[in-house]
């Protein structure tokens, strides 16, 4: 799965969809509570299911706007989620799942640079060196915010790292439309607001919830030895 929503999001950049790429990354923590739902019989609180409509009604806005799906967005936030559900599953650490998933992800790309290089389309080693030198510091860009996310979970509290999450998609926004200077019409400004204002309602409730956790927690009296 993180293979699949690796690829899709090169190939979305590539094509001119990067607001797209950062609706689907805005809308994966509410997936993420949708297949808990479905898979793992978790119970949506009221402002959770608050949130999951509203960032439904966002993707319908964008499709009768424009008249198709935000397919991209829907399928970087469908797979993604789906990983994380099956991360969850296995149990596996974050860091030896994340090499074992890289180890089995190499003779596929592997296969793709041969295919490449067969159809003449393959842009890597001579005569292309910086670009190629660029290419392979990708790996470097995406491994080390995943080592440091893992670490991160460890030392920081809850809520803090919940909206760290945020931040990536945010970055890729603004350069869409302000780097790339891509299409941001009135209808992805519903929807993007929609989208917001549902996050906005997930943390908070997360928030609160969290906090509410905690003042139980040191309501309990301590257990007197006997």
């Amino acid at each position: 799965m993180i293979g699949i929503t690796w690829f899709l999001y090169i190939w979305a950049v590539i094509i001119g969809r990067v607001i797209e790429t950062s609706l689907g990354y805005f809308m994966t923590p509410l997936m993420n509570v949708l297949l808990g739902a479905v898979f793992l019989r978790e119970r949506l609180t009221r402002w959770q299911f608050v949130s999951v409509l509203l960032g439904t009604a966002g993707v319908f806005n964008l499709t009768f706007g424009y008249g198709r799906l935000p397919w991209v967005a829907l399928s970087l936030c469908t797979t993604f989620g789906l990983y994380g559900l099956l991360r969850k599953k296995s149990g596996t650490a974050a860091i030896p799942g994340l090499f074992i998933e890289t180890i089995l992800l190499v003779p596929l790309a592997i296969a793709y640079f041969i295919f490449l290089k067969t159809n003449g389309h393959l842009i890597f080693g001579p005569p292309h060196i910086s670009l190629s030198v660029l290419l392979v510091s990708t790996g470097i860009v995406t491994a080390v915010p995943q080592v440091w996310f893992g670490h991160a979970a460890q030392h920081l509290r809850l809520t803090t790292l919940g909206f760290l999450q945020y931040l990536a998609p945010t970055g890729t926004f603004f350069l869409g439309v302000f780097v790339y200077h891509e299409p941001f019409t009135r209808g992805h400004l519903i929807t993007f607001s929609l989208i917001w204002v549902a996050l906005a309602i997930f943390t908070a409730d997360a928030v609160l919830r969290w906090r509410s956790m905690l003042v139980r927690e040191a309501a309990v009296p301590l257990a007197r030895p006997v």
